[in-house]
């Protein structure tokens, strides 16, 4: 029974973290622990039937392999080292076939990924769940990140809508098919904010959804506007949740948006910019992210080529005037954000719905960014009642409806 559940925790682990695991240098190093058995034989073992990276000891080695760290803490490999070490080798197909049940109920298998081509001929991987006849929602994730980290919002949309989000052009569908995106002089034509938006038509159309509700997360908020004004015969609603929004001198922004959009500016000159800007980085971005989330939220940060990539793209998003373009939403909006969100100042969310021609808004007490891509049941509850029916939202909440509008 213990090494049951020791093969059932080590596979979620995996799961959950093999994006960033592939994108490390192999093998990736674990903490092994100090016991008298191996652990890694097993845990090889369970890797090979997920098409994850195999494992090797690395104690001691998490000052020289940061990332390989963050990656093993969430493995931790040595909390069942004694359980997996003492699985027979007779017994490992038995092993095999409790983590192919694990992957079973895993995000990766909820969704049906479909693999969809930009007007730019760039490859843009989608990710579906839900009844096909249900009403579509399109989750405009954050920049860069991994779909695993809007997990929670999917699993929850999926039982009324189609629901659909995707990655981010050139940060996950083989990266060496993308060196325009390094090498190029106008780096913009791949990496602006117009070629993004123009990600998310290409899945709407290749997904023949219209109708749809689009909720935008953080930078993801962003596009999302972008894209309700650039494809008003699909969008039918929008929803911006804790978005990080560029007003000029209408809306401050916090020290984390300042510093974070400074460095990339910095970083996406050349790679050779971001190589240097990067060693900076991990120090001080390794230690802000919770465990659970860590490998999603820290992704772009793995190698100093991601790194470049996730400055061209999401510091495209970061540097945009919203401003310009909130008069062509013309859709209803949902503006929702918190007075405790230290990410992504409220201040821009409360501006953004004062100049959306029809928007409500609501700043809630409490919540931040954590509480966003953990899915936190007051942010999903708030989505229901809109999808519900617009005029019902978390009556605890103050809401302005319009332009300036208090009820």
């Amino acid at each position: 029974m213990a090494s049951r559940q020791a093969i059932t925790d080590l596979a979620a682990a995996m799961l959950s973290t093999r994006q960033m695991a592939t994108a490390l240098d192999e093998p990736v190093r674990v903490v092994t622990g100090t016991g008298l058995v191996d652990p890694l034989p097993a845990a090889n073992v369970v890797a090979g039937c997920l098409g994850y990276p195999p494992l090797t000891d690395g104690k001691d080695a998490e000052a020289d392999f940061p990332f390989h760290g963050v990656v093993g803490r969430q493995l931790a490999v040595a909390d069942v080292a004694e359980d997996l070490g003492r699985i027979p080798g007779p017994a490992w197909p038995e092993a095999e076939g409790q983590a192919r049940r694990v992957a079973a109920d895993d995000f990766s298998a909820l969704c049906q990924r479909v693999l969809v081509t930009a007007s730019d001929g760039t490859p843009v991987l989608a990710y579906v769940a839900g009844d096909p006849a249900a009403p579509p929602v399109l989750l405009s994730a954050p920049c860069g990140m991994p779909a695993r980290l809007v997990e929670p919002w999917m699993r929850h949309l999926a039982s009324r809508a189609r629901v659909v989000t995707w990655e981010s052009r050139g940060m996950f569908t083989g990266l060496d098919a993308f060196d325009d995106f390094d090498a190029r002089a106008d780096f913009d034509a791949v990496t602006g904010l117009e070629a993004q938006v123009n990600d998310a038509i290409a899945v709407m159309r290749a997904l023949n959804l219209s109708g749809v509700h689009v909720a935008g997360l953080c930078g993801g908020a962003v596009v999302a506007a972008e894209l309700a004004a650039a494809a008003p015969s699909r969008v039918s609603s929008v929803t911006l949740w804790h978005g990080d929004f560029h007003l000029g001198d209408l809306a401050p922004k916090t020290g984390h948006q300042r510093n974070l959009l400074g460095l990339m500016v910095m970083a996406a000159k050349s790679p050779q910019a971001a190589a240097s800007v990067h060693r900076v980085v991990c120090q001080s971005m390794l230690g802000t992210a919770p465990d659970d989330l860590a490998a999603q939220l820290l992704y772009p940060y793995v190698t100093p080529r991601l790194f470049l990539r996730y400055c061209r793209l999401n510091g495209a998003i970061m540097q945009h005037d919203i401003t310009t373009t909130l008069p062509d939403v013309k859709t209803p909006v949902l503006v929702v954000t918190s007075r405790t969100d230290s990410t992504a100042h409220p201040g821009g969310s409360v501006e953004v719905a004062r100049q959306l021609p029809d928007a409500e808004l609501v700043v809630r007490d409490r919540g931040d960014h954590i509480s966003l891509f953990r899915g936190e049941s007051g942010l999903l509850s708030l989505l229901d009642g809109y999808l519900g029916s617009p005029d019902q939202t978390d009556s605890s909440s103050p809401i302005m409806r319009g332009p300036g509008r208090q009820r």
